[in-house]
């Protein structure tokens, strides 16, 4: 029996039901009757669609691409669903009982998450069809804009935007196009929306009333009607966890049985020092290797895994080729590179992690949870309750941030997801709630995916009670193990006093830090469940672990972006193995296993999530417009109080004019001055000379404007970075050798490492240019982060049209089109590059020659001063 053919049982129960008991054949207990005795699994669609005798359920698809179909209970709709995905849409076919017969209803396809990404690409053509107005008609009032002025807008628009979004926005009413063009307004200061000499057109002010609705940043006034969560289906919830115990599996064979030979290694090395060179190994094009950028493995000879000889790191893993370091333990070591070298993977966590995970199946399967763990709500066990109560005001947060809080203190709610965009004050918003907890008090668990991100929260609350858990005193940063450290005998001695005055505690810990912990299993043993388990920089967790350190507490707080950088992607070899053994996998399915666990607890669990909005790292809202727009579908905004809007109209134009946002492309070039260059010399990268000049350039061009240590420059790749070290080695003019030494190392960095950074001034440079692919910086969680970084000015450096033309997907057409419309896009010809870079040394080897005296600074923002003639 096929598994769509296993529902011809549900239907035939149903029909034999319908005149005895009509009310049990419509619930969905009846539906889960049948899915716990048939357990239907999701099934790859056949090209000809589905056919139920001789009705039709699913019409024939497209020529390509694999639809996969489950069957689920909708929860909305009360009634049995068949559910048919492909790579872009979605379709529900609804399976009702009407009058004893079965009614089918198949629904219009929808777009992944069409919701949000059209809705942010509307106010993104509406920011444009504004601009448009404003340059037609210089002295209308945008408040009162007339609909034909739109339109008008519009139609010029076309060809620069997809056809679908300038359809459905010609479409929508007038209502909703002036509501649109309110949004764009409340991002814009009062006095650029309405001139002094203003036109009355005799039109509704819709659009003025929306952006009071819109007004802004500061105004909460988004309710969450009460809800509840409801529970999954046994069912479904089982085989997700045997999914995720199977990905375990998977994943610690990998490790084990996996074993790259040198066979066919070339020495790169021009000049190899004692005991290290730099190799380059052919991958076939069928191999799936459980390696990253950054892997490190231990090198042995042909059957010596227990006798290592070398370790190598990967430093470049393309589809075709990785190239890597090899260091010998003995310098002097002559041993041949061939087959008979081997490498395995260094031991990690995850024989561990599948344990762990095989015993929450078996407790799942025997129904041993206990009835007060959060993890039955998460997992869907059971339904979760939400009624968001308004709160006071709390101290100095704004409105959202103190809902935020409001919420995690709701001992209703057991469960609260934070989205914390970049700059909105996530961290803070944390310590405040923690602290609160403690009044209460709370035993409380903190985790983060790394020490670096752990140990800044436990900076921020050293004078709790706190202890530091971890397998190694060594991964954690002196200032915090010194005062919190679980091993150390004085800071268990102060733990227990603070303890005993407040009765709250707090244990932070990695996840695999707090679960391999014997004195916090101790703890839970003598004195039950935490209260409490706080998760921050949750978007980068996975779910194996979030599921085990859920095990442990009542209530679970997630705190994160599912926006910014993600957890590790499972390696291709996890998917393909998958595939072969015929397991379709549902959109749900893939999220839950591969991808980030706030992310699935957002979209397919259906978890509220309660969004910071005010950024109060941006003073310049043109920088932050196209990161809301494209991630979080418009709804942040710079904080009403940035500088941007405390100043006047002339002041505005003097300090934040269109260039500071700039985008310096390349692209006008030569090839062969402008491309990437794969290097092999050292620590082996791709890096891009041309660009790094310029960056080298306009550091030198900006340190005359700014404090140092509010410049910064961000890169995808290592290799960029010590380029650009290498080319700012030494100091312009005036600038002390020392000062300059500490910009070059703590301000020149890699995206990864600046996550959590942020700056005056932001140059990126993303590298790639020439080549075949534009690699992984296209990713839009990656870019998102790049673009977040800057206070007042950001300039990108690279090859626009490269970018565009070879990015999957369109992130850097909507990149160039936004600052197109909000900053300025400089072509690079050879006289403005030879213009721009002047006389700067490119090697570095010597200073900078004296620049011209740049304009003081304002003293209240540091800004760069420009002057305009009027």
């Amino acid at each position: 029996m096929t598994e769509f053919a296993k529902v011809s049982g549900y239907i035939a129960e149903a029909e034999k039901l319908w005149a005895t008991n009509q009310e049990l054949v419509q619930s969905r207990q009846f539906y889960c009757l049948w899915e716990d005795a048939c357990r239907p699994e999701p099934f790859v669609v056949p090209a000809a669609g589905l056919r139920l005798g001789r009705r039709q359920v699913l019409a024939p698809g497209a020529a390509t691409g694999e639809r996969v179909a489950h069957f689920t209970w909708h929860d909305d709709e009360h009634c049995a669903a068949l559910v048919v995905e492909d790579d872009d849409e979605t379709q529900l076919v609804l399976l009702r009982f009407v009058d004893g017969a079965l009614q089918v209803t198949a629904q219009k396809p929808e777009r992944h998450g069409d919701d949000d990404r059209s809705y942010g690409e509307r106010v993104e053509v509406m920011s444009d069809v504004v601009a448009q107005v404003r340059e037609q008609y210089p002295g209308v009032d945008l408040k009162h804009v007339q609909n034909a002025m739109i339109l008008d807008a519009l139609q010029s628009l076309r060809g620069r935007y997809p056809e679908d979004i300038i359809r459905s926005l010609e479409k929508s009413s007038a209502r909703t196009r002036l509501a649109l063009v309110g949004k764009v307004l409340a991002d814009m200061a009062a006095d650029e929306s309405s001139p002094q000499l203003t036109f009355n057109l005799g039109v509704p002010a819709t659009a003025e009333a929306a952006m009071a609705t819109h007004a802004g940043p500061g105004a909460a006034d988004v309710s969450i009607p009460p809800a509840e969560i409801p529970a999954g289906t046994t069912w479904a919830v089982g085989r997700r966890l045997v999914l995720l115990v199977e990905t375990a599996k998977k994943l610690l064979a990998a490790e084990e049985r996996f074993v790259m030979d040198f066979a066919g290694a070339e020495n790169l090395s021009p000049a190899p020092a004692a005991g290290v060179c730099v190799l380059k190994l052919p991958v076939r094009s069928d191999a799936t290797l459980p390696l990253r950028e950054g892997s490190r493995l231990v090198v042995f000879p042909f059957g010596q895994p227990k006798a290592p000889v070398a370790d190598f790191v990967v430093d470049i893993l393309d589809s075709d080729e990785l190239i890597g370091t090899l260091s010998w333990t003995d310098p002097s070591q002559t041993r041949p590179l061939d087959g008979q070298l081997c490498a395995g993977l260094r031991k990690s966590p995850q024989a561990f992690v599948t344990r762990s995970l095989q015993e929450l199946q078996r407790l799942l399967a025997a129904s041993e949870i206990p009835e007060q763990a959060v993890l039955r709500g998460v997992l869907g066990l059971s339904s979760v309750p939400y009624l968001f109560r308004p709160g006071p005001q709390l101290g100095t947060l704004d409105s959202w941030q103190s809902r935020a809080v409001g919420a995690c203190l709701d001992p209703l709610h057991s469960v609260v997801l934070i989205q914390g965009p970049p700059g909105t004050g996530k961290t803070c918003v944390v310590e405040k709630m923690l602290r609160e907890l403690c009044r209460q008090p709370q035993r409380v668990l903190i985790t983060a995916p790394s020490n670096a991100a752990l140990d800044n929260l436990c900076r921020r609350l050293l004078d709790m009670p706190l202890l530091r858990h971890g397998s190694s005193r060594e991964a954690v940063q002196d200032d915090v193990a010194d005062q919190c450290w679980h091993g150390d005998e004085a800071v268990q001695a102060a733990f227990a006093a603070r303890n005993a005055a407040t009765g709250c505690a707090l244990h932070a810990g990695t996840p695999i830090g707090l679960l391999r912990s014997p004195s916090l299993a101790e703890e839970i043993s003598r004195n039950g469940l935490f209260d409490v388990i706080v998760f921050d920089e949750a978007g980068m967790g996975g779910a194996a672990e979030t599921l085990l350190c859920l095990c442990m507490a009542r209530r679970a707080l997630f705190f994160g972006d599912p926006q910014q950088l993600p957890p590790f992607p499972l390696p291709r070899e996890i998917w393909s193995e998958f595939a072969t053994a015929g397991r379709a996998l549902t959109r749900d399915e893939r999220a839950f296993i591969g991808g980030s666990f706030l992310g699935w607890l957002q979209e397919f669990r259906h978890f509220p999530t309660l969004l910071l909005r005010n950024s109060y790292r941006c003073q310049n809202p043109r920088l932050m417009r196209f990161a809301s727009h494209l991630f979080y579908n418009a709804q942040v905004q710079a904080a009403p109080t940035a500088e941007y809007y405390q100043l006047g109209y002339k002041e505005r134009l003097l300090r934040y004019p269109a260039s500071t946002l700039r985008f310096v492309s390349t692209s006008q070039l030569p090839v062969a001055r402008r491309r990437e260059q794969v290097v092999t010399a050292g620590q082996p990268g791709i890096e891009n000379r041309l660009e790094a000049e310029i960056c080298a350039a306009l550091v030198r061009e900006y340190s005359g404007c700014y404090p140092l240590n509010e410049i910064t420059v961000i890169t995808p790749y290592r290799r960029q970075l010590r380029l650009l070290r290498k080319m700012l080695s030494a100091p312009p003019a005036g600038i002390a050798a020392a000062e300059w030494e500490q910009f070059v190392h703590q301000r020149i960095s890699t995206v990864d490492s600046f996550q959590g950074g942020e700056s005056d001034v932001v140059i990126i440079s993303y590298v790639r240019s020439g080549g075949r692919s534009v690699g992984f910086v296209d990713d839009p969680n990656r870019v998102n982060v790049t673009h977040t970084r800057s206070r007042r000015e950001m300039i990108v450096v690279g090859d626009a049209e490269f970018l565009a033309k070879k990015s999957r997907g369109r992130i850097f057409v909507r990149m160039l089109r936004a600052i197109t419309r909000d900053g300025v896009v400089e072509e690079l010809d050879e006289a403005a590059l030879a213009a721009l870079l002047g006389d700067s040394d490119d090697d570095g080897e010597k200073a900078a020659p004296a620049k011209a005296a740049a304009p003081a600074a304002p003293a209240a923002s540091g800004g760069r001063q420009l002057t305009f003639g009027f």
